[in-house]
C-alpha cells in the first residue's frame, strides 16, 4: 500500500525478499484452487491481486525509468529494488547511455 501511495522516486519502498516470485506463486495457487473449486471469493481475490500486481509493476517501472535517465546517485535506490528491478535498471540505463552517446556522435 505504501508503494501505491508513493508520490516520488525518493519515497520508493523496499519490497519484501522474493516479492514478485511469492506473489506469482500465490496467484498460481489461486488459479489451481479456482479450477478445483470455482468459489467467487477466490475469483475476487485473484482479480484483486492481479490488479494490485499490475499497479505495483507500473509504478515500479516508472520509478526505474526515472532512475535510469537521471543523474541521481543510484547507490541510494538500488537497495530498495528487487533483483529483477536492478537488472531492468541496469539494462535501461545502459541503453539510455548508448542512445545518448549515439545522438551526440560519440558512438559510431
Amino acid at each position: 500500500y505504501k508503494e501505491l501511495d508513493r508520490r516520488s522516486v525518493s519515497e520508493l519502498q523496499k519490497l519484501p525478499e522474493n516479492f514478485y516470485w511469492l506473489l506469482q506463486e500465490y496467484i498460481e495457487m489461486l488459479r489451481r484452487e479456482i479450477k478445483l473449486t470455482p468459489d467467487p471469493r477466490l475469483l475476487e481475490e485473484k482479480r484483486r491481486l492481479e490488479e494490485c500486481l499490475n499497479d505495483i509493476l507500473e509504478r515500479r517501472v516508472q520509478a526505474i525509468m526515472v532512475l535510469a535517465t537521471s543523474l541521481k546517485a543510484l547507490a541510494e535506490y538500488k537497495p530498495r529494488l528487487s533483483l529483477e528491478e536492478v537488472e531492468l535498471l541496469e539494462n535501461v540505463g545502459e541503453s539510455v547511455k548508448v542512445w545518448t552517446a549515439t545522438l551526440k556522435g560519440e558512438v559510431e
